[in-house]
């Protein structure tokens, strides 16, 4: 083979190496590419206080509320997650509400709705209040090499009984977004029913 010939596949050896290698750096990880919008209330529930284990403690007031998630970008993304409360409460441990999806991926410019449960003190004020969603998402390359790394895992430790070599929690992209409020779509919580915890 000639010399020529050889730079010549060589040459096109990197170039089909290079296309994947692009497209992962591209897709690998996206910043920010959720939003949140808040889109009705729920019923009311008298819960026990999580905060009081004394059996006498009086029960509180949580509600539910509606968020529609979107997917603003042109890539399917993995919502892993997130912490409603408000910008003031930045500092707090404690946030208004957790919100859990880890189910099917948003797709491309698509929209999911989720319900999550909140103090009644803290729905008194999204009408007047900032409030932001701290979130964790993958891209679906992350998601689709975190299962590679999973299934690598398993294989190696059925054959050679070697335990994890890696931990995909740690690259998943975090991100903050303010939550976006329509203040005609705040009614009063004491106009939805009220419902006790089993």
């Amino acid at each position: 083979m000639s010399r020529r010939a050889k730079l010549l596949l060589t040459g096109i050896f990197l170039l089909l190496l290079a296309i994947p290698a692009t497209y992962v750096a591209l897709t690998w990880r996206v910043a920010d590419p959720l939003r949140f919008r808040y889109v009705g209330i729920g019923e009311v529930h008298m819960v026990d206080n999580p905060f009081a284990p004394d059996a006498g403690a009086p029960k509180q007031r949580w509600v539910w509320i509606f968020i529609e998630v979107q997917n603003t970008t042109k890539l399917p993304i993995y919502f892993m997650g997130g912490q409603l409360r408000a910008e003031r409460d930045r500092a707090s441990p404690k946030p208004s509400a957790s919100i859990i999806w880890e189910a099917e991926p948003i797709p491309r410019h698509g929209t999911i709705r989720l319900g999550a449960l909140v103090e009644d003190e803290a729905v008194q004020r999204l009408g007047h209040e900032a409030f932001e969603i701290s979130y964790e998402s993958l891209s679906g390359t992350q998601m689709k090499a975190c299962e590679l790394v999973l299934w690598v895992e398993g294989w190696l430790h059925k054959h050679f009984h070697i335990d994890r070599i890696s931990d995909f929690n740690m690259n998943r992209t975090k991100s903050v977004t303010g939550l976006i409020i329509d203040p005609t779509q705040l009614p009063e919580p004491s106009s939805s029913k009220t419902t006790s915890s089993p």
